[in-house]
């Protein structure tokens, strides 16, 4: 059953925030049907006038609604005959470039940045080993040598026109996968995205393509990932979250060298 339509424009809340413009109260409507729907990425909520009289909005204030859902991740218009809106899958994208503002207003240095991430680093890797399962260990090795493929290329390192290629960091998100903890992989993600292909001015950001790193850079950070790798492989938690704070260590190290040359 559908929800009421949303309240007209212009009310207030009762703590005293301004009132949402009624496009917004319609995205917010759609989201909150969506989640109580379990989130059924690929249904077809409706066509557009369905929308229309469903919402009891214009045309204009849905097209509004649904340009918010789709930056949001939360649904895309289909257009043609068999078209309507249908509930996608939110991307960690999304919280990307306002995490970067954020972080570049409130100051955020390196250091920082690189504390948030060794801490949901290692609650990652604890949780990792402890649900680890055959295949996951399968997992970890096919993405450490997914990544030495890609480094090992012959213009990695030396073509200003190689592409970033995320299998570069995909072993930190495989793990936070495999630890059983969405906030976790999201955080982690958002935060290696922020680190590696960040566009904001703030010392934490990498300048420029990883993938123009030089190669033997490039290979010791696979070395490290394929020891990482292993220490959760057999299960030894200590080792490797040492391994990965050594990792994130060289990882900052890097940056400040490439801040002062």
């Amino acid at each position: 059953m559908a929800l009421p339509a949303p309240q007209p424009s212009g009310l207030s809340f009762p703590n005293g925030r301004p009132a949402l413009k009624l496009a917004e109260l319609t995205a917010i409507q759609i989201e909150k049907e969506i989640a109580e729907a379990g989130w059924p990425e690929g249904r077809l909520l409706g066509t557009e006038p369905d929308l229309q009289a469903r919402y009891g909005v214009s045309r204009a204030v849905l097209r509004e609604a649904i340009r918010l859902l789709e930056h949001h991740g939360v649904a895309t218009m289909r257009r043609g005959g068999a078209g309507g809106l249908i509930v996608a899958r939110p991307s960690p994208d999304a919280a990307v470039r306002p995490s970067e503002l954020y972080l570049e207003w409130a100051g955020v240095d390196s250091k920082q940045l690189l504390d948030a991430r060794s801490a949901l680093e290692m609650a990652s890797i604890r949780l990792a080993v402890e649900n680890l399962t055959e295949e996951d260990a399968r997992r970890l090795r096919a993405c450490v040598e997914a990544e030495s493929r890609f480094i090992t290329g012959p213009t990695v390192g030396d073509d200003p026109n190689v592409e970033f290629d995320e299998s570069l960091h995909d072993i930190h998100l495989v793990l936070a996968e495999i630890s059983g903890n969405p906030a976790l992989r999201l955080f982690i993600e958002v935060l290696t995205k922020v680190t590696h292909e960040g566009r904001g001015p703030g010392e934490f950001f990498i300048p420029g393509n990883i993938a123009r790193r030089p190669k033997k850079l490039l290979q010791e950070v696979n070395r490290s990932h394929q020891l990482i790798a292993d220490a959760v492989i057999s299960g030894d938690i200590p080792l490797a979250s040492h391994r990965m704070t050594k990792h994130l260590e060289a990882l900052s190290r890097n940056v400040l060298r490439e801040r002062q040359s």
